[in-house]
């Protein structure tokens, strides 16, 4: 962000119950950076697609429940435009290759650097970053 803000930070819990209860009654699959990060670590992404589906499934979520023209709707929109520039660099094509079966290893994956600068939040899939917040 222009700001030295990373847009990933607040993407990385899931809003609180206590100060958003109405979140869980908009919000049917409530999903944050920790739980992804958490599926990486645990082997659960069998292929990118599964990956880039919980990406997109944050960014959805952020904009169904948050006001548009609002920081966090916008700064999910961009994440989201950096991660289908990332598809497109990468030679992804999703929409015509909806079951892909390229297994994502431990270790192909990562967060790193959180908290650490502005460009903190970086995510990276083997050697290409997806997200610089």
């Amino acid at each position: 962000d222009d700001d030295g803000r990373p847009l990933i930070s607040v993407f990385m819990e899931k809003p609180s119950k206590k100060d958003y209860p109405d979140y869980y009654e908009i919000i049917a699959n409530p999903i944050d950076m920790k739980t992804i990060d958490s599926n990486i670590k645990a082997d659960k992404y069998v292929n990118e697609e599964s990956l880039i589906s919980d990406f997109r499934l944050m960014f959805s979520n952020c904009k169904h429940y948050n006001e548009e023209g609002s920081q966090i709707y916008q700064d999910a929109q961009t994440l989201e435009t950096i991660l289908n520039n990332k598809i497109q660099e990468m030679g992804l094509n999703l929409c015509e290759t909806p079951k892909m079966r390229i297994p994502i290893k431990r270790g192909d994956c990562s967060l790193e650097n959180y908290g650490s600068s502005p460009k903190s939040g970086i995510f990276r899939f083997g050697a290409d970053v997806i997200f610089a917040g």
